[in-house]
């Protein structure tokens, strides 16, 4: 039987929009995988997925990522500021306890060792007040910082060249008198180097520290509030030089003495708490004391002879030669107290000080 053959048919190109049968689909490529969208999501959230929303795999099942929800803010009343009274009480509190806790310590020091009272005492009262300053809370008080000395010292080196003059001239006056040199002056140099150093850091962590930090924390708030705080603590300072049972009060001469002599420690105090205040530093100013103390306590307590208990005031002739020289010393002190208030009007406000925390 003859076989049929089949004419070849070419193959009819595809129309647009024209229907394939389903016998000639399977040379079409396959569609791409299209994601499923669940009926909770609304339709703008269909057209734009998130970014974080990945299709599946053709063999991985469906799982929908619905959107984070976002915790909402509880907006927080802002903290009211302290007083400040705490450090203040705290301020004078301590400072009674450096003072006469160091007095008692640095005696009885002396007292089993049998070593210089004047020294042992300073000694004592200086660690003392240190570790109050740190019981406050004023650890950056005793940071060393070598920028707040040189700081000091350009602004205040000129005061050592009337210092260094008194000096010259008391030296020749004692050896015009006929005084000698003290055959233990390099022993009496090197104790009026220590003493002088340990009341330079005892009177700042006192005066400049407790005091001055701890009123600023409840004065500080404003300008006036910083120069008052200031005026205070140097006034206690220049007082704190004069023991009124060394003063005979119906004498003129004394009385004036005395007076002078607080106006001038308190005006030398202002100086070093303006550095202090802005600073929150007390070693630097404390160098400064102990250097100033050094050079008009040289020729007397060191050169001439080893250093006792002396007064500021004096009963004798030479009280005149003393009001010369504290009103030459006032003269000296004044302009540095004016350049040192400028310094604090253009400080930032508020100056709260080292034992202040917010």
């Amino acid at each position: 039987m003859p076989q049929q053959t089949m004419a070849y048919q070419a193959p009819v190109p595809l129309q647009q929009n024209q229907q394939v049968p389903c016998q000639q689909a399977y040379w079409q490529p396959q569609q791409a995988y299209q994601q499923p969208i669940p009926q909770a999501q609304s339709c703008q959230q269909a057209a734009y997925p998130q970014p974080y929303q990945q299709a599946p795999g053709p063999y991985q099942a469906y799982q929908p990522v619905y959107q984070q929800q976002v915790p909402v803010a509880i907006p927080i009343a802002p903290r009211k500021p302290r007083s400040g009274w705490g450090r203040l009480i705290g301020g004078l509190l301590l400072g009674f306890v450096a003072y006469l806790g160091g007095a008692l310590v640095g005696l009885l020091i002396s007292w089993a060792t049998g070593a210089d009272y004047l020294l042992t005492i300073e000694v004592s009262c200086a660690v003392v007040a240190s570790l109050c300053c740190l019981m406050l809370g004023g650890r950056q008080l005793l940071t060393w910082d070598r920028a707040t000395f040189r700081e000091c010292f350009s602004r205040l080196w000129w005061m050592f060249i009337p210092i260094l003059f008194f000096v010259q001239l008391m030296l020749i006056s004692s050896l015009a008198e006929g005084s000698t040199l003290d055959p233990n002056w390099p022993l009496n140099i090197l104790y009026l180097l220590v003493f002088t150093t340990a009341v330079g850091l005892f009177e700042e962590a006192l005066f400049r520290g407790l005091l001055l930090h701890g009123l600023l924390a409840r004065m500080g708030t404003n300008q006036r509030g910083v120069i008052g705080a200031l005026v205070i603590s140097s006034l206690l300072f220049g007082m704190a030089h004069i023991s009124p049972g060394n003063v005979d009060f119906g004498d003129g001469l004394q009385v004036a003495q005395a007076i002078l002599k607080i106006c001038q420690a308190g005006l030398l105090g202002f100086v070093f708490a303006a550095f202090s205040a802005r600073q929150n530093r007390i070693y630097g100013v404390g160098l400064m004391h102990a250097l100033t103390d050094f050079l008009i306590m040289f020729v007397p307590d060191a050169l001439m002879g080893p250093m006792v208990e002396t007064s500021y005031v004096s009963d004798g002739s030479d009280g005149g030669v003393i009001i010369v020289m504290y009103l030459v010393y006032i003269a000296l002190y004044l302009p540095a107290a004016i350049m040192a208030w400028r310094s604090l009007k253009g400080s930032p406000q508020p100056l709260r000080g080292a034992f202040y925390h917010a």
